[in-house]
C-alpha cells in the first residue's frame, strides 16, 4: 500500500500503518465471485423495502468503510491527534502520488492549520516531502494574509469593488 512507507517515514520508523477495508455487505476476499454476486444481490433484495421508504441506499460501495490501525491499534480509538494527523496525511500524500502517477502531474494541495498538531520532526519530514512537487501549494494562513491585505487595497462598496 502506497500510504504505508509515507506512514513509516514520517513517524521516524517508529509506527506502521495498516488500513482494512470494511464493506457494508458481509462479502470477504476469500468468496469466489458467483457466491460474492449471490450475496450482495440477497443483501440488495433484503433491503429493498426499508431503502425505499428511506428514499436511500442502505448498502454498496458508497456505504463502505476504512479502519486504520497503527502498531495494531485502532487509531480512531487510541490515537493521539498528531497520531490521526499523521495518518490522515499519509493517506492525503499517497493518494497526491497515485494521481502524479496516473495524471502525470500533481494537483493543487490545499492545506488548512495541517501542522498543529505534529510534533517538530513530523512537520519538517512533511514540508520536505510535498517541497518541489506542487505547482500550487495553497495555506489557509497565508491565503488568508493575501485576502486581507488585498481588502486593505481595495475599497468595496454594495456589488462594486473601488480602488
Amino acid at each position: 500500500m502506497w500510504a504505508q512507507p509515507i506512514h513509516k517515514q514520517i513517524s521516524r520508523g517508529k509506527e506502521t500503518l495498516e488500513v482494512k477495508y470494511i464493506p457494508s455487505i458481509n462479502v470477504s476476499e476469500e468468496m469466489d465471485l458467483s457466491t460474492m454476486r449471490v450475496v450482495i444481490e440477497e443483501e440488495f433484495q433484503r433491503l429493498r423495502e426499508r431503502e425505499l421508504k428511506r428514499g436511500t441506499t442502505l448498502a454498496g460501495p458508497h456505504r463502505d468503510d476504512l479502519q486504520f490501525f497503527v502498531n495494531g491499534r485502532d487509531i480512531q480509538v487510541f490515537g493521539s491527534q498528531g497520531q490521526q494527523r499523521t495518518t490522515a496525511l499519509s493517506i492525503k500524500l499517497a493518494e497526491i502520488e497515485l494521481i502524479y502517477e496516473k495524471v502525470g502531474e500533481y494537483p493543487i494541495l490545499l492545506l488548512d492549520d495541517v501542522l498543529s498538531e505534529l510534533d517538530d520532526y513530523r512537520q519538517s519530514h512533511l514540508l520536505n516531502t510535498i517541497k518541489g512537487r506542487f505547482k500550487r501549494l495553497l495555506r489557509r494562513q497565508v491565503w488568508m494574509e493575501s485576502i486581507t491585505a488585498h481588502f486593505r487595497k481595495h475599497r468595496f462598496t454594495k456589488y462594486k469593488m473601488e480602488k
